[in-house]
């Protein structure tokens, strides 16, 4: 994965869901998940609407690696090291620079403003 694409706000890590990453979850192989990132999984992570997503999203990495960072994103809650949700851009940027941008969390805690406002601080950069 490269961590150049890796962002930190105040309280989350955003990381580009790497292929490694796409596989293990397509296979449900919650131990590698954890092991590749390094954090707490909760159980609840693999709801169905994840596992539809993923088949595609790894298809994607590897017809074009290039998509690294235009698909989906996980959300690390930094203070427990914990998964706590998804989000990604749909697509690379269309002609005119437009991004449709997605988003899912697991806590009870809203992340979405953060994660969202530091993948644009970012996008721009890529």
């Amino acid at each position: 994965m490269s961590h150049s694409l890796q962002i930190t706000t105040q309280r989350l890590e955003l990381l580009p869901c790497s292929l490694e990453v796409a596989q293990a979850v397509i296979t449900r192989n919650k131990s590698q998940v954890k092991k590749l990132l390094g954090v707490t999984v909760p159980d609840d992570w693999y709801a169905s609407e994840v596992l539809d997503i993923f088949p595609m999203y790894a298809q994607m990495l590897i017809d074009d690696p290039s998509q690294l960072g235009w698909g989906v994103w996980l959300m690390i809650h930094i203070a427990d090291s914990s998964l706590i949700g998804d989000l990604g851009f749909i697509s690379k940027p269309d002609q005119t620079g437009t991004v449709e941008m997605g988003y899912r969390s697991f806590s009870r805690r809203s992340h979405c403003l953060d994660s969202h406002s530091g993948k644009i601080r970012n996008a721009t950069n890529w």
